[in-house]
């Protein structure tokens, strides 16, 4: 009989959520996905996941969210000086769910796109 144990289901379970968000990106950003290769998306994800479960979220379309927001403001965007406005939005006390914080920073993120009055990480 074959026995498959919790940590090995976990493993599994953490590949196909890295699988997912990565193909979301593609699908999102088939272009610049494949300009940038296979193995920055992946870091890219990998990035996300880790700095959004740091900041508490749990829930994958919050984390889809989080990958997102690294996607377009890039991997190091708490630290970039020119992105202070979304890293206000990303810790406002105010807010205190996480998911939530994400979400409107997500949402200001693609306003400012639609808009013309930012470029994304992503489009560099």
């Amino acid at each position: 009989m074959l026995v498959i144990r919790k940590e090995q289901i976990r493993v599994f379970e953490e590949a196909k959520l890295r699988e997912w968000l990565a193909d979301y990106l593609k699908r999102s950003y088939s272009a610049h996905c494949e300009q940038i290769g296979r193995r920055a998306v992946s870091a890219i994800v990998q990035s996300g996941m880790t700095r959004g479960r740091a900041l508490g979220l749990r829930v994958l379309t919050d984390l889809r969210k989080f990958v997102h927001v690294t996607f377009l403001l890039g991997i190091d965007f708490e630290s970039d000086a020119s992105l202070t406005w979304a890293v206000r939005i990303l810790h406002d006390d105010e807010q205190p769910d996480p998911a939530e914080r994400v979400a409107l920073l997500e949402q200001v993120i693609l306003e400012k796109l639609t808009e013309g009055r930012m470029t994304a990480a992503a489009a560099v």
